[in-house]
């Protein structure tokens, strides 16, 4: 539709009774004594010039309302025909835009429901789309009384009843309408609560309620409202799966979790005003914890109420109980048939926790050393529980800023056997670490990953070590101008490698290596035969001559 361009004798019209109401104006104010007439009573005389236009746009409405009406619904059809239009020439089914709008937003698939007549009977056909949605409500309106709550001034006040509110959202009406779309679809909901008053939390509860036998995934993000607040307001959440945000469960009193499969906690999971009269909880469907915050006592009455417990996450500890408390036996006997636990930010008040929660049975066994640790670090010896076809990868990390006048990174060891047993332990440069290769059973070691400049941390120089049954050694070679200096250690410091069949060059960016350094590096590793099956060069391109080097593969080189 072309826009309507006025007329010129029209435009030249308004324009000089425009410039009338201006020259009038300054008139009056020189009258009155004023200076001059300046930038903010230009803005309020513009504001009344609109004013004046949007009125008369106004009465024509009104005079004329029928006709506009007519006119909008001929608009509206023209615009349904020309998106069926365009929808038959992209030609998706509509099983395709499903899948697209799975992966929305609830916002952007609020969006999408209101383009056009057929995606809108589209989008609210599929009642699983609206499965997943977004609550937000943070302190806003609690003292508007129109009942709008959208639009604001400058000075955040309603326009329609004037009350000073404090910005922000609440869109507990939009969610009336869209809970009931998901039919009897099971409900991913995330509630975004900020500075919300005890009125306003019922609210939330009371629309949520009628839900709660659906409820499948709960996500809670709020500093004020802890789970466990909002949990204590039903009986039971029979399908609740997940429960998540940035807040510890703490219970005020029983509830009914029969599908919850992960929990986290702070200190304790029950609350100081915890009602006992409907006993303790028991969640049996709990594969999960995340517990911070260590004391004894309460974690073995947190391990008591999960007694199919598998995996078990340890954060910061805030206190401890010594080793040998009759606790601490009791925590090793509820702790035994965990058979994955992961350590966080362990530091020398806490690294003693290892000792408590290993045992060599354990499936999988982590230790995350905090950044700011800097003595002696624990737990290389968890890694002799790893049997045959051992896998480990050595990573390293620089960090974005140093530790005083030196560079400071991460060094991560992780191995994996045949068995599916699991070991890895992140700790900084800074740290006093022993070495790897005195713990590995290293006639069981197979494949080998390493980060090239964590070469220096990482092999021995006091003796001369061997990899009796290495077969696959790749090396990760960083995105430096010149990173040849890598490859070119002195023969001391790299291990013998006699079982060597594959030698792999990566880089996530193109990087040019000089291919006699490459073949040096090779003839240090001390391979039995003297050659290597294969040479794989990934992201690697190699300069200058390739006659040693081709000499040192079985298979050959490309430059």
């Amino acid at each position: 539709m072309s826009s309507y361009r006025l007329p010129d004798n029209l435009h030249d019209e308004l324009a000089q009774h425009v410039r009338s109401v201006f020259s009038d104006a300054r008139e009056i104010l020189t009258e009155h004594g004023t200076k001059a007439f300046s930038a903010t009573d230009s803005l309020r005389l513009d504001s009344a010039v609109r004013a004046c236009v949007d009125g008369a746009l106004l009465e024509l409405h009104q005079l004329e309302n029928d006709q506009l009406e007519n006119d909008a619904g001929v608009l509206v059809e023209q615009r349904h025909q020309q998106n069926l239009e365009r929808m038959r020439r992209v030609g998706f089914p509509n099983e395709i835009w499903l899948r697209i709008w799975e992966i929305l937003s609830m916002d952007s698939l609020l969006s999408v429901s209101h383009t056009c007549r057929p995606w809108r009977s589209l989008a609210l056909r599929s009642s699983v789309l609206w499965a997943t949605l977004d609550v937000v409500i943070d302190k806003r309106s609690e003292n508007c009384h129109c009942g709008t709550r959208r639009a604001f001034d400058e000075q955040l006040s309603c326009r329609s009843c004037g009350v000073d509110i404090p910005y922000g959202r609440n869109n507990i009406t939009l969610m009336r309408n869209l809970l009931p779309r998901s039919n009897a679809h099971p409900l991913s909901l995330s509630l975004a609560i900020r500075d919300v008053s005890p009125q306003m939390l019922e609210l939330i509860v009371q629309l949520i309620r009628p839900h709660a036998e659906r409820i499948a995934q709960l996500r809670l993000e709020s500093f004020d409202v802890a789970p466990g607040k909002l949990l204590s307001s039903f009986d039971a959440l029979p399908i609740l799966r997940s429960l998540s945000g940035g807040r510890p469960v703490l219970l005020s009193r029983n509830i009914q979790l029969p599908k919850l499969q992960e929990i986290k906690v702070y200190s304790s999971m029950y609350a100081e005003n915890y009602n006992a009269i409907g006993g303790l909880p028991s969640f049996p469907s709990v594969t999960t914890l995340d517990f911070a915050a260590f004391e004894v006592a309460d974690f073995a009455s947190t391990l008591t109420a999960l007694p199919n417990l598998d995996t078990l996450c340890l954060g910061r500890f805030d206190r401890f109980v010594p080793l040998g408390n009759a606790l601490c036996d009791q925590v090793r006997v509820l702790a035994a048939r965990i058979r994955h636990v992961r350590m966080r930010e362990v530091d020398e008040d806490r690294q003693h926790l290892i000792e408590l929660f290993y045992n060599p049975g354990r499936l999988e066994f982590t230790i995350d050393y905090a950044s700011h640790y800097s003595d002696e670090v624990y737990g290389f010896s968890t890694f002799a529980a790893l049997g045959e076809g051992i896998e480990l990868r050595i990573g390293f990390q620089r960090r974005s800023y140093q530790w005083g006048p030196v560079s400071v990174a991460d060094v991560t060891l992780e191995g994996v056997d045949s068995h599916g047993r699991h070991r890895r332990i992140r700790y900084s440069t800074k740290s006093s670490a022993p070495s790897i290769w005195d713990h590995l059973k290293l006639q069981f070691l197979s494949s080998l990953y390493i980060d090239a400049v964590a070469m220096p941390y990482i092999w021995s120089t006091d003796s001369e070590l061997e990899l009796p049954a290495l077969r696959k050694l790749t090396v990760h070679i960083p995105n430096e101008p010149a990173p040849d200096f890598i490859l070119c250690a002195p023969s001391a410091i790299l291990p013998r490698c006699p079982s060597l069949r594959t030698l792999r060059l990566t880089s996530t960016s193109r990087v040019s290596l000089s291919a006699e350094d490459v073949a040096s590096f090779i003839r240090a590793l001390h391979v039995d035969g003297h050659a290597l099956d294969e040479l794989v060069q990934d992201g690697i391109f190699l300069q200058g001559d390739l006659t040693d080097l081709t000499a040192l593969v079985r298979e050959g080189v490309s430059g």
